[in-house]
């Protein structure tokens, strides 16, 4: 599979900016059973799972960016009850969003979640 993915990645007509290992995905903290991954060159998509890759997307979206990529950060904004202050958290991922309301609310995530962000809490001064 790696010589296959190498081939492609050399054929600008699939659009495939890099390949990367298991060891490259474990540094990205990607799912730790990945074998491979493939990031797109701008423009270019991954979409139907992974079976497609496409310059054109059907929608707003895709698939198959490395998260390097500033233009494809978003903004990820906390307030409620028990939350107290304004702080840049840094780079999220979005393995940690669902922890993190899960902590807020009291709820308890499986084993396998990923850690919370670590919002100050308390009471609003």
């Amino acid at each position: 599979m790696g010589a296959l993915l190498a081939g492609l990645t050399e054929d600008p007509a699939y659009g495939i900016a890099s390949l990367w290992t298991a060891d490259d995905l474990a540094a990205r903290q990607a799912h730790p059973e990945a074998a491979f991954g493939i990031g797109m060159r701008p423009g270019w998509y991954a979409l139907g799972g992974s079976d497609v890759l496409t310059p054109a997307a059907p929608s707003a979206g895709g698939h198959g960016f490395p998260p390097e990529y500033p233009d494809l950060h978003a903004s990820l904004i906390i307030r409620g009850p028990g939350v107290t202050a304004a702080r840049d958290l840094g780079i999220v991922r979005m393995t940690q969003i669902g922890p993190t309301l899960a902590r807020l609310l009291g709820v308890r995530l499986g084993p396998d979640a990923d850690e919370p962000l670590d919002v100050p809490t308390g009471a609003a001064p």
